[in-house]
């Protein structure tokens, strides 16, 4: 494989283009101007208009029902324990899936499953640092180079900032001087709050150029780069989610099948006990009726002490 980057030596700085741009200005484009997350799952280009701080902007969504991981339910009792029981576990299941998501942004398994849809595995691979608390990343895209020859770009990453609370993470990447665009991504899981989306999580990838920028020499490959990475951090996530269950079912069924070993353990000693007394109590009565007197002890004057014993007074 071909690579084609600028150079990266002691490139360690924020793009001048996107320092610029305040955290307000940030802020203010996800909350009024995209309006993340959206309102269907997909990908979006932006309509920034030519009043906006910005030059592009494209946003993928992509969501997980936590019905899918619930267990199937056989029984038609609908009292007031049981809904109760079935909320308890949907929560602990949105939890989950929770979790297992923000696991996948905190070891950076950006690109895991991009490609394995088409079979092109390799069109797109994001990679961090081992030191520096993975500070510093790269996104390797194919097409972002010399696109006649299909060559791959390396976009330089730093992160910009982390946000994690209890129903919402996001991560943030600024991309480095002498890049192939300035931008920043903004990759973000949530948990629903509308009543649509309250039995879902929410993962969205956003990339956004701002003025005076470089931009993506395409924004078909913009939306190739943001939709590859949303469904790539869906799939990690179902299966952590899966491995989970998997783990606390296994353990769950070895103590249930050593509990039942147990308890056949402890049955089976009583049978074997209660056919012993009944054995016992057979040969008892056997013994009897063939010998009447058997069973007693009858002193007899007639018995006499050996001769030559003896006496003691």
């Amino acid at each position: 494989k071909c690579l084609e980057s600028p150079s990266m030596t002691g490139q360690k700085s924020i793009s001048s283009a996107v320092e610029s741009r305040s955290k307000k200005d940030w802020e203010t484009l996800f909350e009024e101007t995209l309006k993340v997350p959206l309102k269907k799952d997909g990908v979006v280009v932006h309509d920034l208009g030519r009043k906006s701080d910005f030059l592009q902007s494209v946003t993928a969504q992509a969501s997980l029902n936590v019905k899918a991981f619930m267990p199937e339910d056989d029984d038609d009792d609908d009292d007031e324990e049981t809904q109760e029981d079935m909320e308890n576990q949907r929560e602990a299941m949105l939890e989950l899936l929770y979790d297992s998501a923000a696991t996948v942004l905190s070891s950076r398994r950006l690109t895991e499953f991009v490609g394995t849809d088409d079979g092109d595995t390799n069109s797109m691979r994001f990679q961090s640092s081992t030191d520096n608390g993975q500070k510093y990343s790269y996104l390797a895209v194919k097409g972002l180079g010399n696109s006649l020859w299909g060559w791959f770009g390396l976009v330089p990453f730093k992160v910009a900032s982390r946000v994690e609370g209890d129903n919402e993470t996001k991560l943030i990447f600024s991309t480095l001087g002498k890049s192939h665009f300035d931008g920043r991504l903004t990759i973000t899981v949530q948990l629903g709050t509308t009543r649509k989306t309250k039995n879902k999580l929410i993962v969205t990838t956003n990339l956004t150029i701002p003025k005076k920028g470089k931009k993506v020499k395409s924004m078909k490959l913009a939306s190739t780069i943001v939709s590859g990475i949303t469904g790539s951090v869906i799939k990690s996530t179902e299966a952590t989610c899966k491995q989970t269950l998997a783990r606390k079912n296994q353990g769950k069924n070895y103590r249930k099948m050593a509990k039942n070993r147990a308890t056949e353990k402890r049955h089976l000693k009583f049978e074997q006990e209660k056919k012993q007394e009944e054995m016992a109590q057979n040969r008892k009565r056997k013994w009897q009726r063939q010998n009447r007197d058997g069973g007693r002890y009858t002193p007899s004057d007639r018995m006499s002490k050996p001769g030559g014993s003896p006496n003691f007074h």
